[in-house]
């Protein structure tokens, strides 16, 4: 098959007008995509960014679902999570049967002899597609997405300024990496825009950038593996294949390949196969397959469920996996086999007696049984790895990079360090990202690879001297020149296994006519899986390309010679044919890169890092465990043992929980959720670290009061973190500082645009529990001052949450559903999950309807408290929920206008709030509203602000939701960031001031050793509510006299007021925060002694000094400030 070339790498390189380079990552499981600008490589390799996905079995992630739904007309509709949704909503309707859902199709193109009218099945097996048109349709969509997503964050960029790479893995075939390709073609991206990029390259050109272990971490930040000189393996382990190769890193930093890449289909999938072979063998093949042939809503739900579960199966686990199961897989076993009980079928099965338990529905596999499930995938690396670790080339690796999504396994990551043996073993941070962030840098600089091995023998067709015992009889033939000769032998240019630099030509060979009349000659490009094949014709052999040279003077006959060389380009061959009597020059391409035979969390910066780049962090991957895709925060939830000592975090804590209350061990244990909103009107992760070198900022909400950030404090120091390491930031004022840094707007498109200095904008952090909302202004240094004192209210999604809670209520009833809270937790728990995330999909799509699987439990509860009564009979009759409200077996179903009714009371709170502060003074002129935290990604939300803002600028950063997070870590670098804050309460001490008749309480009133009126209990003030107050300034002083003349201190107690003019420490509005005492033992001065006071207001607190004018003696103390 001949191979057509689309792109030639130097061309590429010497083309510098790409403002932006975007990177495909086309995954068998998940896809996406990433992308950086110009300036902000040049800056910094590292920095990029990428788009977050939700979906309804998960929380969010960089990546989405590979899949890609089309109508019945074949057009494109959508792409990932929301292609999956319409197709169970369209299956529930019964109107999917004319629809084509493609899933995981990219292993279609893994050892497959392609052409390219190849067609592709469908998730329901009864229609196809051309592959390359599925292909086309993903890489446009994900092309348009990109292109719609810089446009939303105000920065526009012309189509041809954008560089596009493809990553494929390194063992695809030749016709394989064709066909990707033409699909991108297909797709609207041009052949010099377009870069293929191996995997596993990619991922050691990212990794080799990054940090993956301390030497003076910050100040050299590359892992000491990576330095030149110095080989190492990689491992690519994705959903679908498995890639390993070894590379050695040049003097000049670049990447040679030491050894071919190899390996095989053992991705994660195959554990989704071992998964589905455990079902067939539960309820038995013929029930298994009416399953999957009828209800393809439920078997595409609990392969999602399962994708998610199996990332938490860790070895010698004694917990059992719990998960959901859809009713109709028991129902299906049930009918074929109605005299037959499942469970004593389970019993009398050796193979599952002690592994399977199904309990209503949910299936329980045993610690043991559930690591079995990888046994087979696992095996094949290991004993490929271990094959690869004896050959010579690989001896003295310095280690092993683990990268793709399956490396962050525990049970493979565990094996392979089984059998490396002393040999360092590493996986990055972001293991599931490395091939996309480093398709973007190869993007940026192609030439990062200067050497590969090659794969294959590269030659053309030619007659050559025919030798006896090689070439074949029949090939047999006489030439022009009476010389005997072999026809189809293979000329070979360059031999498989040879090391070959990108860009280096071959040393040429000369041909000459095989006739005096030949007007021409052809040649026929071939490559060969042999390392010296003989003929063109050998099995091993496939044509790749052809050309021709025109010879139309004839004159010379044989003596005419055509010189030809072949120049290894970075992902192709290029062909170059002279004429030596004429000049005369023909090109041809070959593709050269391969020919095959057949919601809380926390970031980190260094110091380095922060300087290089204030934006560039890291983050932690959390994994949902069985309601959720990979997130980078984990839900806000703590488990703690019976004796009161810390177990668990985050999805941990959520998923030991549900297992304990299944085999109910729960009573004793304690299981805290969501309990920052405690601290509401009244954010902590425990860090249990002692490294003094790192300094810790916690985030809490701008309207919190004085004692819920007090608490906060106190639990930090509890939890070892020294005072001095310790920041409280406040979350608008992070979100506010991050944005700071990143592009918003388009000047030159890829150079930084910031909020220029005398600028102000509007905060809205929109989080799960709380909204603050605040107002910016830029300084000429850079720093922001409060303009606008925060304000806010409990207004997040959590309210949303309460409406779907009450709307289930007044479904099944109230004490029904009382009685199902009490008596279910895990299944509360994982039906609160699951629309968690269905609410972060909603859209003003009041057409479509909004699908949740629900317990069984739930109905179960209704049902044993009215019995003889039907649940969807009575939904039917009741006008209330007749058109919004539909069951369907274990699915509840809500319309599109009832869904988004949820969200009506958290938004119209919002709305009301934001359009009071718009019509301040103090916030007209406003250039821009920036919307962060979570919530702020909903789009009812940010339609209902946008119908609010007129014509103020709306922008919602690509990472809104870790918006706080990423400020956090800047200001813990930069702590002086924030300048100027509006005081939200009045500040002052208690003292006694002279006596006023028309404004004091008579009872307060006292009268001083010479005589003089006081009133006792007054409040001296010293910042008033709403002033500005600069940070680290010293308010006017104020100086203070002992009461009595023996007095020996004086006890100064501070107080905060929400009143502007507070006139007592004893009003209702008034709260201690703090005291001072300064001693005065020397008497001898009476009244005449005294205290100079002063406050100072620091970022987090108030630093109270008190100075004794006789003596000099400073005595200072501290008070929460940001309440």
């Amino acid at each position: 098959m001949a191979i057509a070339i689309i792109i030639h790498d130097r061309e590429v390189m010497s083309s510098d007008n790409f403002l932006l380079v975007a990177a495909i990552d086309f995954g068998t499981t998940y896809s996406g995509y990433a992308f950086s600008t110009r300036h902000d490589f040049l800056r910094d390799p590292t920095k990029i960014s990428l788009v977050q996905w939700s979906g309804s079995a998960g929380m969010v992630s960089p990546k989405a679902s590979t899949c890609v739904l089309f109508k019945p007309d074949r057009s494109f509709h959508s792409f990932g999570y929301e292609a999956e949704d319409k197709y169970l909503n369209l299956a529930l309707d019964k109107d999917h049967e004319d629809w084509y859902l493609f899933r995981r199709f990219k292993m279609n193109l893994y050892n497959t002899k392609l052409e390219r009218n190849v067609q592709l099945t469908d998730f329901s097996r009864e229609k196809k597609m051309p592959l390359i048109d599925v292909i086309s349709a993903t890489i446009a969509h994900l092309k348009s997405h990109l292109m719609a997503k810089c446009k939303e964050q105000g920065a526009e960029v012309n189509d041809s300024e954008v560089r596009w790479v493809l990553t494929v893995p390194a063992i695809w075939t030749d016709p394989a990496k064709q066909l990707m390709r033409e699909a991108a073609e297909m797709a609207g991206i041009r052949k010099k825009q377009l870069v293929l990029s191996l995997e596993s390259e990619a991922a050691s050109v990212y990794c080799k950038h990054i940090p993956l272990m301390k030497q003076a971490i910050g100040d050299n930040g590359d892992l000491d593996v990576l330095q030149a000189g110095t080989k190492y393996m990689i491992i690519d382990a994705g959903g679908g294949t498995v890639d390993i190769t070894v590379h050695e890193i040049q003097k000049d930093g670049h990447l040679r390949e030491i050894l071919v890449a190899s390996g095989g289909d053992w991705g994660g999938t195959k554990v989704d196969e071992a998964f589905e072979s455990l079902l067939q063998a539960i309820i038995g093949k013929q029930a298994f397959q009416e399953f999957k042939s009828n209800h393809i809503l439920d078997l595409l739900d609990l392969t999602r469920i399962f994708e998610v579960t199996k990332k938490t199966i860790k070895d010698n686990n004694s917990d059992k996996v719990t998960f959901s199961i859809p009713v109709s897989f028991l129902s299906t076993y049930n009918s074929l086999y109605p005299e037959q009980d499942i469970e004593n079928t389970i019993a009398g099965n050796k193979h599952l007696s002690s592994h399977v338990e199904l309990l209503r529905d949910k299936l329980r596999l045993s610690g043991t049984k559930a690591v079995s499930l990888f046994d087979q995938s696992i095996a094949n690396i290991t004993e490929h790895v271990r094959k690869l670790l004896l050959d010579p080339k690989v001896r003295g690796i310095s280690g092993i990079l683990m990268v793709g999504g399956y490396s962050e396994c525990p049970l493979l990551r565990d094996a392979i360090w089984r059998v490396v043996g002393d040999t360092r073993l590493f996986i990055p941070n972001d293991a599931g990202l490395a091939v996309l962030k480093g398709a973007v840098i190869t993007g940026h600089c192609p030439s990062t690879v200067s050497e590969r091995v090659c794969k294959y023998t590269y030659g053309v067709d030619t007659w050559s001297r025919f030798k006896e015992g090689r070439h074949r009889e029949d090939y047999r033939v006489t030439a022009a020149d009476g010389t005997t000769r072999c026809k189809f032998a293979f000329s070979s240019f360059v031999r498989k296994g040879t090391a070959v630099k990108m860009g280096h030509q071959t040393k040429a060979k000369k041909y000459t006519p095989a006739s005096t009349a030949q007007d021409g000659m052809n040649f026929t490009i071939y490559a060969s899986t042999e390392e010296e094949p003989v003929h063109v014709t050998d099995t091993s052999c496939q044509k790749i390309g052809k050309f021709t040279i025109d010879l139309p003077d004839t004159t010379r006959g044989l003596a005419r010679t055509v010189s030809v060389t072949m120049c290894m380009g970075g992902s192709e061959i290029d062909i170059k044919a002279v004429d030596e009597d004429t000049g005369q020059v023909v090109r041809a391409s070959c593709d050269f890169l391969y020919f095959g035979t057949t919601y809380s969390g926390y970031a980190f910066s260094t110091k380095h890092d922060f300087r290089t780049d204030p934006t560039q962090m890291s983050l932690v991957q959390w994994v949902a465990g069985s309601a959720g895709m990979v997130s980078q925060k984990a839900s806000t939830c703590v488990l703690f043992k019976p004796d009161r000592t810390f177990h668990s975090f985050g999805y941990e804590a959520e998923d030991k929980y549900l297992n304990l209350t299944l085999d109910k061990d729960h009573e004793d244990w304690y299981l805290f959720r969501r309990f920052k909103m405690n601290l509401y009107n009244t954010k902590v992760s425990v860090f249990n670290i002692n490294d003094s070198e790192v300094r810790w900022v916690l985030t809490v909400p701008t309207i919190w009061t004085d004692p819920a950030k007090q608490l906060m404090r106190e639990a930090a120091e509890k939890a070892g973190l020294d005072k001095r390491q310790l920041i409280l930031c406040l979350e608008p004022e992070a979100a506010s500082v991050f944005c700071k840094h990143i592009p918003v707007g388009k000047r030159v498109f890829g150079d930084r645009v910031e909020f220029q200095a005398g600028s102000k904008y509007m905060v809205i952090d929109a989080g799960g529990g709380t909204i603050d909302i605040t107002v910016h202004k830029v300084q000429k240094d850079g720093h922001l001052r409060e303009i606008l004192v925060a304000s806010g209210g409990d207004w997040g999604g959590t309210k949303v949450d309460e409406a779907f809670e009450s709307y289930l209520e007044d479904i099944i009833g109230k004490q029904a559903f009382g009685q199902f809270k009490s008596d279910h937790l895990y299944d509360l728990l994982d039906l609160m999950r699951r629309f968690e995330v269905k609410k972060r999909l909603n859209k003003v799509k009041h057409s479509d309807k909004v699908t949740v699987s629900i317990p069984s439990s739930l109905l179960s509860t209704y049902n044993k408290l009215n019995p003889g009564q039907n649940i969807k009979e009575n939904i039917a009759k009741n006008e209330r929920f007749s058109s919004h409200v539909e069951f369907f077996g274990d699915k509840l179903r809500l319309s599109g206008t009832k869904t988004a009714s949820l969200f009506d009371e958290s938004i119209e709170q919002i709305v009301y709030h934001v359009s009071k502060l718009l019509r301040d003074p103090k916030v007209r002129g406003i250039s821009a509203i920036l919307m962060v935290g979570g919530y702020s990604e909903c789009p009812l939300l940010l339609d209902a602000i946008r119908h609010i803002a007129g014509g103020v600028q709306l922008i919602v950063p690509n990472e809104a939701g870790l918006a706080v997070l990423k400020g956090a870590v800047v200001i813990g670098h930069s702590p002086s960031t924030i300048s100027e804050r509006i005081c939200k309460f009045t500040y002052g001490v208690e003292t006694h001031l002279p006596f006023k008749k028309r404004k004091h309480k008579n009872e307060y009133r006292v009268i001083d050793e010479s005589g003089k009126k006081l009133c006792s209990f007054a409040f001296d003030r010293f910042v008033k509510k709403g002033n500005a107050v600069k940070f680290h300034e010293h308010a006017q002083a104020r100086r203070y006299v002992p009461v009595t003349a023996s007095q020996t201190s004086i006890v100064f107690s501070i107080y905060a007021s929400n009143n502007e003019k507070p006139v007592y420490v004893t009003d209702a509005n008034c709260q201690k925060i703090g005291e001072i005492k300064v001693d005065m033992p020397d008497t001898t001065r009476g009244l005449k002694r005294v205290v100079c006071v002063s406050m100072c207001f620091g970022g987090s607190e108030i630093d109270i000094k008190a100075v004794d004018e006789d003596t000099g003696q400073v005595v200072r103390a501290s008070c929460d400030f940001l309440g």
